[in-house]
């Protein structure tokens, strides 16, 4: 055996679940490169949210992303960048 196969690891059936679900519907094979880092609108880098917590102490917020504007949900974000990049 080499690498990281051990008899206990099974290995992922997803080349036929992609067939398989292929002949029934289109599948896009998408880039997910930046695509919750960097705003869909601007193309910017986006920053993540801080604020304080219950203790005071400021806390990163990893689900909320901010920019110029406002701020938005990270995969919101990333959902918006890959229908755009779909197109």
């Amino acid at each position: 055996m080499k690498g990281n196969c051990n008899k206990e690891n099974v290995s992922t059936p997803n080349m036929r679940l992609k067939k398989l679900i292929g002949a029934q519907m289109k599948i896009y094979n998408l880039d997910e490169y930046n695509t919750s880092k960097l705003n869909y609108k601007t193309e910017e880098q986006c920053k993540n949210l801080y604020q304080y917590g219950k203790k005071g102490i400021i806390r990163k917020v990893h689900s909320v992303l901010t920019y110029q504007i406002g701020c938005i949900n990270r995969d919101k974000n990333a959902v918006y960048n890959m229908e755009k990049n779909s197109k």
